[in-house]
């Protein structure tokens, strides 16, 4: 018997093409896998092994939610001051109570402060009353004010550390005005709140949850509450910033079960508040081990005591490619009691201390991030009536909401933002490991194919074997063993070539997906025994069983015949009926061959059909492999589209030229009501216009402002006057440094002269006066220009001057005026030429900090100027050359060919937890693209044609026509032509919408577009000026906002190289204030006239100066520089996504390969098993080609109705695996309809077939024709 297998293993080497192929196919088919599979399988089993060991929720609650206004009125002003347990709902007939401090929440210093502070609001009470229709205005004002700013108070008290001061403005300089974070709220009401992370939210919650376990149907219900903390701390020693989000081990406040449990990996637990666990992913790449110290905040270090991960902590949270480093990002666990104590090592302590810790509000000053809130878990919830509505309903008249209506305060478990990044994980592995387990069958068949093409050279060898009595089962077992070692030895040198295709996705793809440690290269032993031992036993095993089958005739049958042909008609006529394209083309075959045969035409198909007819199982064989085959690669090819559509998913609501966009709903004042949107009384009305400036027949808004300043009427003529007067200052500055005979102290005086006369003189007069002032500063003729000054403060300050002018006069300055403006205000040894404006951006960029002007520019005084002009300043010199944008006052100037603008309001659906108020968005835009810009340009519809937009025009009684997203009509199970109602804001305000188109692009958003006008007719009648006022709060952009390369390498560095390329910024002011002083002066709020003798005796001037330039009550830069456009953040996900486009393409180029090879293999099959027909036909004189066409023609056809069905079988089984993961896990996956793909994989796969016709004919052709027949 070992001789006999050392034949036939020698016979198998000899056969060279089959085993070689055979090998290289089995090496390709595990580097692909492998490369392909391995990172994202291993992180999926770390992750699942992890949640197997956590005690999972059904719910959460990731953020704290915001009282209604009635509640807050009802229980938690200082008029309402309760004590003791208080009912606040009912559920179910049973009361709902919280406890309350004895002495009440707030402290009489607070109370009092409270009350003055609502009586300091009276004359502007009746100043925003007196235009306002609304009846008993001023009793809602004081109320709105009121639960304001208790609200606030609480807010104050979680984000600011204890010795803060709070500045209430009651009176300008008073004490009253001053109130600490711990003068707030009385001893109990303290004690509450921290022991609740400072949360009033939080403590509302917990007590609420804390009494539904009593409930009956509800006793096995649990709940678990954790604090978390998430702050970056830059390590002075070794200059690391580092990202650390803080959490307890255990739950703070629990009934029973500790849901969301620590998985400890190794180490113990933390017994004293200075010891904590960390993820071991971070402690590696610190070089880190138990027993060590770290800091986590400049003067703390903390002792390292375990290692240990949460299932909700498994990807990192906060964390930004901008900014972060995944390898800087730590998870820190501490003991319960670091939330709870008042220790030296205690949250409060470390975080919550002023001297040892910047406050939140420092923190973000600085650029740093801090932020703390807790979490709740729940489990087990058995009620009828849900968390959410217990907390966002009200049970009865007598008690109102706690929480504003259609808030989800709790969230399914899918909802969380790590299972959220863990799901897309499990996806992206779940449809890698089909395509893997399609290339395992396809490498099962090939295998067995091969082998039965063996068995087949060698019957009556096999037959005299057995007829000298060797039993089946060893003759099998030859083939078997053959498997065994060809599988081993391909397998474990595929596993090798994927080591660089698992580095790659194991450091570019994943990196940032978790933070435990895992493998660069997948070589956990288990693994790797079942790879290269398991995988090769279970393919020998199933060789062995077909063989043995194939194998049970007996000794004569094997020497004196062919193969016996299975008697499997019923099964092959099954398989065509599941497989109906097959069962359509041999019934149109078997038909056409009957009407040739009778005709005795149609030579070459009979003899086509002849070819096949004696191999049918070989032929079904071919077919299912080129079937796979198609499947598999037209599967990849659409896999891409897929993943990009999930990582990307947000973004492709927008057209690829959109570039930015801003939110403006902090500069309008609607309001949303239960009977309509109205005017907002409690917030300021900057009367804010929106400008089409394409519809007004210009192409730029440079052109539509400078050809309306020419005239006194026209609306920007103050503009050009301003314009106007700062270049000639700039001009007379720019004369006067040059005059090198001129004193350094009059270059500095002349700076002061020149900023007075900029901000003092009226714009009509300040030209033509400046040039009476030439010659006198040009020559230091002291005399004149204290004449000049003795002028200007004798001379009442005018309306049109820079200093007292309002918006309605002056509705927009330039950029480069401003910076003009500063130049000349500012003396310098190095700025020679105001009127050159790059050469002063050169100065400006090596000695401006964002704080104060460098003093060696400065030498009079250290300037202290307004936040706004230091964002000016800092957008001059990060504007590009040639670029002047203009700084429009109360309006927005924009293009509506390029940019679009939208009214977007909140809402909700009763009754859909899913559809709620943080999530959905009713969004008004202009149908006609005329006043409010071509939204078309800006959202990318798909499904969506111009007669839905016409309809969405169309005025109903009873609902209003919108085009929603794709997302929302799965979650609210709706198709074209139903009408659902929404809940618009958090007051009652209903509206019926019905469904004209769905936006297919729009998979993440919950979206519902609908006209302007018809929805504020219909919505707005409470608008008093609706018709003549358009109110907007959003505009989308394609016009570029800056200009820059990303380095992934360092994104945050990159970011601040940017260039920025717009034309327009918008400002908002109080209209009847002004607001230009303020924002430009530079000396008055510091000037210290003891330094300047000349400027003596004008004390009163500059008193009264000083008094103008006060910030205007409301201010608000709320289209300013900072925007960061949308292709440099999606050049992030791009670069993810390119990565993994690569690999995927790297992957499909592997599989053109391997099929190749399988089908090389398999066509020199054919071919050899046809050679004595084939050289016959070549005696009689057919051509090769003919030849061919005979031989492969069947294969050919065939091949093409498989590619059919498995094209067919692609998209369906897409559409399955999205129905599935919609189900499970609510992520909506877009197929999409891609007409490309059948085309590019039908050219490849036929590339293919033709690759492996050359080869087989080739063998042929290469030997006699002599020896053909032997």
């Amino acid at each position: 018997m070992n001789n006999i297998f050392k034949s036939y293993i020698k016979l198998f080497i000899k056969s060279w093409v089959e085993t070689l192929g055979t090998i290289i196919f089995l090496i390709i088919f595990t580097m692909l896998i492998m490369g392909m599979l391995a990172t994202p399988l291993q992180l999926s089993l770390k992750a699942s092994s992890i949640k197997r060991e956590t005690s999972t929720w059904q719910e959460q609650r990731q953020t704290d939610g915001k009282l209604s206004e009635d509640f807050i009125e009802k229980f938690f002003t200082p008029e309402n001051q309760i004590n003791g347990s208080v009912v606040i709902t009912k559920v179910k007939d049973k009361e709902i109570k919280i406890d309350f401090p004895i002495e009440g929440w707030f402290s009489e210093k607070s109370i009092d402060a409270i009350n003055k502070y609502l009586e300091s609001l009276k004359v502007e009470i009746e100043e925003s009353c007196n235009d306002s229709n609304e009846t008993n205005c001023e009793e809602n004002y004081k109320k709105s004010e009121k639960n304001s700013l208790v609200s606030s108070l609480f807010n104050s008290y979680k984000i600011y550390h204890d010795s803060k001061e709070l500045i209430l403005s009651i009176n300008e300089d008073g004490e009253e005005n001053k109130l600490k974070i711990n003068e707030i709220f009385t001893p109990t009401a303290i004690e509450i709140l921290n022991s609740n992370n400072r949360s009033l939210n939080s403590y509302i919650i917990d007590q609420i949850i804390s009494q539904l376990s009593s409930f009956e149907g509800n006793s096995n219900f649990n709940y678990s509450n954790f604090n978390n903390v998430s702050k970056n701390f830059r390590d002075s020693a070794t200059n690391k910033q580092y990202l650390y989000f803080i959490s307890s081990v255990g739950s703070l406040i629990q009934n029973s079960q500790n849901l969301n449990n620590l998985v400890l990996q190794e180490g113990r637990l933390p017994t004293e508040n200075n010891e904590i666990i960390l993820n071991d992913a971070f402690m590696k790449k610190q070089n880190l081990s138990i027993g060590d110290n770290i800091k986590i905040s400049e003067n703390y270090e903390f002792k390292i005591v375990g290692i240990g991960i949460k299932y909700s902590t498994l990807s990192p949270i906060g964390f930004s490619s901008f900014s972060d480093s995944i390898d800087n990002y730590a998870q820190i666990f501490t003991t319960d009691d670091f939330f709870k104590s008042n220790e030296n090592y205690s949250f409060k302590n470390i975080f919550l201390n002023e001297e040892k810790n910047p406050s939140w509000e420092q923190s973000t000053a600085s650029g740093k991030r801090f932020r703390f809130w807790s979490e709740t878990y729940v489990n087990n919830y058995n009620l009828d009536i849900s968390i959410n509505e217990i907390l966002t309903e009200s049970s009865s008249d007598d008690f109102p909401l706690i929480f504003n209506s259609g808030s989800a305060v709790f969230k399914e478990m899918t909802s969380h933002s790590v299972i959220k990044n863990l799901t897309n994980l499990y996806i992206i592995t779940w449809i890698y490991a089909v395509i893997g387990g399609i290339l395992f069958i396809l490498a099962f068949f090939f295998i067995l194919f091969v082998l039965k093409k063996e068995i087949n050279n060698t019957r009556r060898q096999l037959g005299v074997f057995k007829s000298l009595g060797y039993k089946t089962s060893e003759l099998t077992w030859i083939f078997a063993v053959k498997t065994f070692i060809t599988m081993i030895i391909a397998i474990a040198i595929g596993y090798l070539l994927s080591m660089p295709f698992q580095i790659d996705s194991a450091t570019k793809q994943f990196n940032t997906y978790v933070i435990f440690d895992y493998q660069i290269i997948y070589s956990n032993v288990l693994f790797l025994f079942i790879l290269i031992i398991g995988v090769p036993l279970i393919f020998s095993l199933f060789s062995y069983l077909s063989i043995f089958k194939y194998l049970s005739e007996g000794a004569l049958a094997l020497l004196s015949s062919g193969p016996k042909k299975s008697n499997f008609d019923w099964l092959i006529l099954i398989l065509k009926i599941i497989f109906w394209p097959a069962l359509i083309y041999f019934f149109f075959n078997w038909l056409i061959l009957k009407i040739l045969k009778n005709k005795n035409f149609g030579f070459t198909f009979r003899m086509q059909h002849a070819f096949v007819s004696t191999g049918k199982g070989k032929f079904a064989l071919i077919m299912g492999l080129f079937a796979f085959s198609s499947f598999l690669f037209t599967l990849q090819l659409r896999t891409m589209p897929i993943i990009e559509n999930m990582i990307d998913g947000a973004y492709n609501i927008y057209s690829p030229e959109t570039n930015h966009l801003y939110n403006f709903k902090s500069a309008t004042n609607m309001d949303i009501k239960k009977d309509g949107l109205s005017k907002n009384i409690t917030k300021p009305d900057y009367h804010l216009d929106f400008v089409n400036v394409n519809e007004e027949g210009f192409n730029s808004i440079k052109d539509y402002v400078d050809q309306n300043s020419l005239n006194k009427n026209d609306d920007y003529y103050y503009t050009s006057l301003a314009s106007n007067l700062i270049n000639a200052a700039a001009e007379l500055k720019t004369e006067i440094n040059k005059n090198s005979s001129n004193s350094q102290q009059i270059n500095s005086l002349s700076s002061i002269v020149l900023n007075f006369a900029m901000l003092l003189l009226p714009l009509e007069e300040g030209q033509q006066k400046l040039a009476g002032l030439k010659d006198d500063l040009i020559n230091s003729n002291f005399e004149n220009i204290l004449k000049f000054l003795e002028e200007l403060k004798n001379s009442p300050i005018s309306e049109t001057s820079l200093i007292l002018i309002k918006p309605e006069t002056l509705k927009g300055l330039y950029l480069n005026d401003i910076a003009q403006y500063l130049c000349v205000s500012t003396p310098s040894e190095t700025v020679i030429d105001c009127t050159n404006i790059e050469e002063y951006k050169e100065s400006l960029l090596s000695s401006f900090n964002t704080n104060k002007m460098s003093k060696k520019d400065t030498p009079l005084v250290d300037l202290n100027i307004s936040d706004t002009l230091k964002t000016l300043v800092q957008t001059f010199f990060m504007t590009k050359e040639n670029i002047n944008p203009f700084i429009s006052i109360n309006s927005v100037l924009f293009e509506g060919q390029k940019e679009a603008l939208m009214q977007v309001l909140p809402f909700y659906i009763l009754g859909n937890s899913e559809v709620d108020i943080d999530e959905s968005i009713l969004k008004l835009f202009d149908t006609t693209s005329k006043y409010g810009g071509d939204l078309k340009k800006i959202i990318n519809f798909s499904g969506v044609n111009d007669e839905n937009f016409k309809e969405l025009t169309e005025v109903n009684d009873d609902y209003i026509n919108g085009i929603i997203s794709f997302r929302l009509s799965r979650l609210i199970n709706k198709n074209i032509g139903d009408t659902f109602e929404i809940n618009i804001g958090n007051k009652g305000l209903k509206q019926k919408i019905k469904i004209v188109a769905i936006n297919l692009n729009d998979t993440m958003l919950q979206n519902v577009y609908v006209d302007y006008k018809v929805t504020i007719d219909k919505i707005g009648k409470n608008l008093s000026d609706k018709d003549s006022k358009y109110y907007f709060n959003e505009i989308n952009s394609t016009k570029l906002a800056s200009e820059g390369k990303i380095d992934f390498a360092d994104i945050g560095g990159s970011i601040n190289s940017f260039k920025n390329l717009k034309d327009t910024f918008s400002f908002a002011s109080s209209v009847k204030e002004p607001w230009v002083g303020n924002i430009l002066d530079i000396f008055v709020r510091n000037l210290d006239i003891s330094q300047i003798p000349a400027l003596t005796g004008f004390e009163e001037i500059i008193r009264e100066m000083k008094e103008n330039i006060n910030a205007p009550k409301d201010i608000n830069f709320f289209m300013e520089p900072g925007v960061i456009s949308l292709p440099i953040l999606k050049s992030v996900i791009d670069e993810l996504i390119s990565k993994l486009t690569n690999s995927m393409l790297m992957y499909i180029l592997i599989d053109i390969v391997l099929l190749t090879i399988l089908l090389v293999v398999i066509m020199n099959i054919i071919i050899s098993d046809s050679i004595n027909i084939i050289t016959i036909m070549r005696s009689l004189g057919y051509s090769n080609r003919q030849i061919n066409w005979m031989v492969m023609g069947k294969y050919i056809t065939g091949a093409f109705i498989s590619f059919v069905f498995a094209f067919l079988a692609s998209v369906m089984i897409w559409y399955i695996i999205q129905a599935i993961v919609w189900e499970q896990f609510k992520i909506l996956i877009l197929v999409p309809s891609l007409p490309w793909i059948p085309f590019v994989s039908l050219i490849v796969l036929g590339a293919i077939i033709y690759i492996g016709w050359l080869a087989a004919m080739f063998q042929i052709k290469k030997r006699p024709l002599t020896l053909l027949v032997s």
